[in-house]
């Protein structure tokens, strides 16, 4: 699967998580439970829903959420290089995980833009990168590292 299929997929998917999906990630949806339901067997066989979807697993559907919401936080800061923009993210994780901390108690809690986007990915609950290097290579600077340490 190519690079852009597979953030189309995580647009798609955190979309989807976050309740707010527009007619190409229902349309995707639908497509994937149309797949499901026309070659499930009786007995649980057949390809299962994450197949259908194109997703390795719930764990991969997780991941890639988190990593498109973590990218929209990334896209939220002045131009600058990948590392600068992984040290801002990696400094503002704290105020994220008190953020969605709060929103369990009160869902309309809101921040600013960055803080509330690493929220999202927070809440995506995929364990989030815990190192500057670890976002770095999320947010692309080393895609490779990044798609190895996914599988």
């Amino acid at each position: 699967m190519g690079q852009g299929q597979r953030l189309n997929r995580a647009r798609l998917l955190a979309e989807l998580a976050a309740g707010t999906a527009d007619p190409a990630a229902a349309a995707w949806l639908a497509e994937g439970l149309r797949c499901w339901l026309r070659h499930a067997e009786p007995g649980g066989q057949g390809p299962s829903l994450e197949a259908c979807l194109g997703v390795r697993s719930a764990a991969d559907a997780r991941r890639l959420i988190r990593d498109h919401w973590l990218r929209e936080a990334a896209a939220t800061l002045p131009e600058a290089g990948s590392w600068t923009r992984a040290r801002t993210l990696h400094m503002h994780l704290g105020a994220a995980r008190r953020l969605a901390a709060r929103r369990a108690l009160d869902p309309a809690a809101t921040a600013a833009p960055l803080v509330d986007l690493l929220a999202r990915a927070v809440e995506s609950r995929c364990p989030l990168p815990t190192t500057v290097q670890a976002l770095h290579n999320v947010l692309g600077g080393n895609a490779r590292r990044a798609e190895q340490s996914a599988a």
